[in-house]
């Protein structure tokens, strides 16, 4: 395989890891949430730029949850073009 299309994979899965604990993180800040603990806080300062968004969101309506998944969707989706066009400009120099 060559070398640039796996960078590409590569960021490819770092990006949907960091976005799915983001998302994970988002569900679970609530205080009557099942998966509540401290480990939510740290959470998320690690994954802030991307759950900024839901966060808002999920802290001005709790519920229901299917607007937090139509919205980190399109942050994956904004963050993977944004991947792209870094891993492209770096390999084109």
């Amino acid at each position: 395989m060559d070398n640039k299309i796996r960078q590409r994979i590569i960021l490819a899965f770092i990006i949907l890891a960091y976005n799915a604990i983001g998302l994970f993180t988002v569900c679970s800040i609530m205080g009557s949430d099942s998966y509540y603990g401290d480990w939510t806080i740290w959470m998320s300062i690690l994954t802030f730029p991307i759950i900024i968004i839901s966060f808002i969101y999920r802290y001005i309506q709790a519920e229901p949850l299917y607007p937090i998944f139509i919205i980190q969707s399109i942050v994956l989706i904004l963050t993977l073009y944004l991947g792209d066009f870094i891993i492209r400009r770096i390999n084109n120099k």
